[in-house]
Parts: structure tokens; C-alpha cells; sequence
């Protein structure tokens, strides 16, 4: 097995902006994702 510490594990969603950067580990709701792309972009 390759260690490739660029990628991200399995099932995991990753968002970033030019001021943060969230990791949800799971699964992950459309509503959920919704709300969070839209308050990390004001």
C-alpha cells in the first residue's frame, strides 16, 4: 500500500476557501454541504 499524504482518506468531503478549510469525515447531507459552502462564502 502507497502512504500518499496528498490525497484524502475515503468518504471524506474537503472544502476550502481562501480563509478556511473544513473536513467532514462520514457521509455527508446535499442540505449540509449547502449550508456550509454558502456561510464559508460570505
Amino acid at each position: 500500500m502507497i502512504d500518499d499524504t496528498n490525497s484524502p482518506p475515503d468518504n471524506v468531503c474537503e472544502i476550502e476557501f481562501d480563509r478556511a478549510r473544513v473536513r467532514i469525515f462520514g457521509e455527508v447531507s446535499p442540505a449540509l454541504l449547502r449550508l456550509l459552502i454558502r456561510e464559508l462564502a460570505r
